[in-house]
């Protein structure tokens, strides 16, 4: 066991000192750990608590210090979600942000910003953890790092931990470099959903769909687009497909998507299609080159998926990402790009046309393989390797959300029905539907609901598309789903996610209080009012046209007419303002609006 699953806290009298034990079988399993949230400081406690204001715990998340005092994360309600490697999976479901008194106005905006990025019915949303099995770890790398542990010395779950994937990882820094990172559970953001005992041809199987989002470069679906100095892309997230066996076996196929890896950006300026703008050529081959580099030594041979236009607005940006691309594949052996219009072919309806884009990769499918293993427990990790996974599909296309998720599922269902077909559980070339109609709908279902939380993360809004994903049919009510989807993500993307962007940058550490200072505004200008005041005079030269239309010919005056067009002139002009200062009346980040054009020194 990793971290203590669960603990009991007390508050001192004051605020000022918190006090967490470890607590199992009705009583104390552990030294105490004390933290003073005025000085941030954290150090071992030798009494026991008493049975004042004592509150159940399920773990801390982290600490923020600032200059006046220090803010303590805690988990307070979890729920089991499924199993991982022998250890069950919680999902977060209530935090509570803890900080000193005496606080100044600018360190208690950044608390309520914590407490946003943590709270999961606001921007904390598909955060998971457990009190062991290496969540942030495929069954691969899991496996890998067990093997070397075993030719060296045992290390904690902390050093085993990928950190790209670790959410809460700057949160913890304060209370690890204390000694305390028993107390601090790592968290997973993304998705986590498990399927028991699905019947397939008299067998049983569990079908677990793990992703896990990326703590580097987060954010909002406009704040943050593609690439920055560092190689870091824009919602990138590793989803993982765990198929286990009634005879113990089982079988992981990872694939990982992420915004198009050149430097780009795309910020709010209230236009419902916002001009795309593409950073130097030159940095945008060197960062790609670095991102590519990064996947090739984390999952071997990649090849990448650009499922945007090639043409018009997204056809700019696909001819940047091609031509970095193609001086990429000449120095990264591994590396392949396979570029797929899914509009132009797929349009509205048409998804049958997706079997072009996979005869295109099927001899990829089919070399990369997946992972697979065997014990001698179906309850137990498995410990013997059969096979390993040598490569990974990267997808993505303009926002790395729905036309996405398609192209995910399809690789998933790929990888699924391979698996049976090799167990003599599905004959070659059958489908879900001739063995399991309950596999089918299942399957269905888990990648449309893996679809809708990755998009909502991002975007706010479930994904468009998870009809067809859901169904498997493209009809009028999906695209009257996806109409309603988008008008949400244009209303959100300009008036909220500037509030959501200071919040993840708070809580991966991408903004540090104690590093860049809290005293941090941005001067935001509503455009309700200039927008009423122009659609009212436009609605007066309206009426007063149309009196004068009706009225007697000999009462035509043409000073009403030049009133009119005054209403007109005025009205426009106003409105033609708003569309000029549009980026000023956005919701717009505090901390690091900097980061969303970052081949310029501001934003």
């Amino acid at each position: 066991m990793d971290f203590y699953p669960a603990l009991r806290m007390q508050e001192g009298g004051n605020g000022e000192m918190v006090v967490l034990q470890p607590w199992w079988n009705g009583k104390g399993a552990g030294p105490c750990l004390g933290v003073n949230l005025c000085t941030g400081s954290v150090v071992e406690v030798e009494s026991e608590l008493t049975t004042a204001r004592r509150t159940e715990v399920f773990g801390v998340l982290g600490m923020v210090r600032m200059k006046t005092t220090s803010a303590l994360v805690v988990v307070t309600a979890v729920k089991e979600v499924g199993k991982l490697r022998g250890f069950p999976v919680f999902l977060v479901q209530k935090t509570r942000v803890l900080c000193g008194p005496g606080a100044s106005a600018a360190d208690r905006a950044v608390v309520r910003s914590l407490s946003a990025a943590v709270d999961p019915s606001k921007y904390g949303s598909g955060m998971y953890i457990s009190s062991g099995g290496d969540l942030s770890l495929t069954f691969q790398k899991h496996h890998a790092a067990e093997a070397a542990e075993r030719d060296g010395t045992p290390s904690s779950a902390w050093l085993r931990a990928d950190p790209w994937l670790c959410w809460n990882r700057a949160l913890a820094i304060p209370l690890i470099e204390s000694g305390a990172e028993k107390f601090v559970p790592i968290v997973v953001k993304g998705f986590f959903e498990q399927l028991e005992g699905v019947q397939v041809s008299g067998h049983s199987i569990d079908l677990t769909v793990f992703a896990r989002r990326s703590a580097k470069r987060p954010g909002t679906r406009q704040w943050r687009r593609g690439a920055d100095a560092e190689a870091n892309v824009a919602n990138f997230v590793e989803s993982e497909q765990v198929v286990r066996f009634d005879d113990g076996s089982m079988s992981s196929f990872v694939q990982v998507r992420g915004s198009v890896p050149v430097m780009w950006s795309q910020t709010p300026n209230l236009k419902y299609k916002i001009p795309i703008s593409i950073g130097p050529s030159g940095r945008s081959e060197a960062v790609l080159k670095s991102h590519v580099s990064t996947l090739s030594r984390t999952y071997g041979s990649v090849t990448a998926i650009n499922l945007a236009n090639l043409t018009g607005r997204e056809g700019k940006l696909s001819t940047a990402y091609a031509s970095a691309a193609a001086a990429v594949s000449r120095e990264v052996e591994g590396f392949r790009f396979v570029a797929f219009d899914f509009h132009k072919e797929c349009g509205a309806t048409n998804y049958a046309n997706l079997t072009k884009l996979w005869d295109n990769i099927k001899g990829d499918f089919a070399s990369y393989g997946s992972w697979s293993g065997s014990g001698e427990s179906a309850d137990l990790p498995p410990t013997t390797v059969k096979t390993t996974q040598s490569g990974v599909f990267r997808t993505n296309c303009i926002d790395t959300l729905d036309r996405t998720n398609v192209v995910q599922g399809l690789l998933a269902r790929k990888s699924l029905e391979r698996e049976l077909s090799s167990r003599g559980l599905l004959e070659e070339g059958a489908t879900f539907l001739a063995v399991s109609p309950d596999l089918e709908r299942l399957f269905r279902a888990i990648w449309a609901d893996h679809g809708d939380e990755i998009s909502r993360q991002y975007a706010g809004t479930g994904a468009m598309k998870s009809a067809f994903t859901r169904t498997g049919k493209r009809d009028f009510a999906g695209l009257l789903d996806d109409g309603a989807k988008s008008l949400k993500r244009y209303l959100l993307n300009n008036f909220r996610d500037g509030e959501k962007q200071d919040a993840l940058d708070l809580v991966t550490g991408t903004y540090r209080p104690e590093r860049d200072g809290t005293n941090r505004s941005v001067t935001k200008m509503s455009p309700a009012i200039p927008l009423l005041v122009a659609f009212s005079l436009l609605y007066l030269a309206r009426r007063n046209f149309v009196a004068i239309v009706a009225a007697p010919r000999d009462a035509f005056s043409a000073d009403a007419l030049r009133h009119v067009w005054l209403l007109v002139f005025v009205g426009m002009v106003i409105l033609n303002s708003v569309k000029t200062f549009g980026k000023f009346m956005v919701d717009r980040p505090a901390y690091r609006r900097d980061l969303a054009v970052v081949w310029t020194t501001s934003a």
